[in-house]
């Protein structure tokens, strides 16, 4: 008996690179350009829970606004198998139908004064603008009440809700189109820890019931542990490690990946230890030469000036972007 053929990604994404033009002049900076994102691959199953690890700049929030259409990019970006990235330079509906992205500062882009229920609606508004007031409304409703709101919050303001409700009303608006794909950057420091879990164990929880494929943003690897099959760590726009959970955080092959746990379990201690990811990172402006974590890299030699190193398979699903590990 032949084996049946692996099922096609949920997503797939091929080349994708986000380039940002600085305004004004920059002095020294190549091509005119800042790379955020630099040529990524990603393939995501149905129902598959993955996560991206990085410093502050590394392009994770670049690379997540980028998928759900909110940032010019370029590359293949395709949902069971149909290309959305190729129209979404014009028209983004069908990658904002598809994929829908929650914040790191949910609704921060909105006005104060607006009602949760117009908020929660917008979406369907653009996307099924066919639907009547009736309708989206008992959507919406229906909606709230699955993220553990009552319905009667479809009157408030977002000025009158906690930062915790806040989120679960973004969730609510993320889902409204019935999305396939779901990302979620990782929630602002409003919410404390107890508050960003249970959101978290929320987004996670529902991502499975609606069997969606969901994509995690945080700094730290160690926070998403709990939630994902499969992580990938960033720095200035490349991904430098990207294996099964398990794997990369307790046996950690890039150096970059290393020091971001270190100085995670670090950070929990109280220790102001010295392993910790070495200063901050160059400026996007000025990406290093070769292997962009070299100048921080206890590993640097001059080959990692002269070349840069690509992502080669060191395990079992295991991949890191160096040219000292094997």
């Amino acid at each position: 008996m032949n084996d049946p053929a692996p099922a096609k990604p949920r997503l797939s994404v091929r080349h994708l690179s986000v380039h940002f033009r600085p305004r004004g002049l920059v002095a020294g900076l190549r091509h005119g350009r800042i790379l955020a994102v630099d040529d990524l691959h990603l393939d995501l199953r149905r129902g598959e829970t993955i996560g991206f690890a990085g410093e502050s700049g590394c392009g994770k929030s670049a690379l997540a606004r980028a998928l759900a259409g909110l940032t010019p990019m370029t590359g293949s970006i395709r949902c069971d198998g149909e290309e959305l990235a190729g129209t979404a330079q014009k028209d983004t509906t069908a990658l904002q139908r598809a994929i829908q992205l929650i914040e790191e500062i949910p609704l921060a882009e909105l006005k104060l004064r607006r009602r949760v229920g117009d908020i929660v609606s917008e979406p369907l508004r653009a996307q099924y603008p066919k639907l009547d007031a009736k309708q989206r409304d008992a959507h919406v409703a229906a909606l709230l009440m699955r993220v553990g709101l009552p319905s009667e919050l479809m009157q408030k303001q977002l000025k009158e809700l906690d930062a915790p409700t806040r989120a679960r009303v973004a969730l609510a608006r993320a889902l409204c189109v019935q999305p396939k794909v779901l990302l979620c950057d990782a929630p602002d420091a409003s919410l404390d820890a107890a508050q960003r879990e249970s959101f978290i164990e929320l987004v996670v929880e529902l991502a499975q019931q609606l069997d969606l494929a969901l994509v995690l943003f945080a700094r730290e690897p160690l926070a998403l542990r709990r939630w994902c099959s499969r992580l990938l760590t960033m720095t200035l726009g490349k991904v430098m490690e990207q294996a099964p959970t398990d794997a990369l955080l307790d046996a950690a092959r890039h150096p970059y990946t290393r020091a971001l746990l270190t100085q995670a379990l670090e950070e929990d201690a109280g220790v102001d230890g010295k392993s910790k990811v070495k200063s901050l990172p160059p400026p996007l402006q000025h990406p290093p030469m070769g292997c962009v974590f070299h100048p921080r890299c206890p590993l640097a030699e001059s080959a990692c000036v002269r070349s840069e190193p690509h992502l080669r398979r060191v395990g079992p699903e295991h991949y890191a972007a160096c040219h000292f590990v094997g």
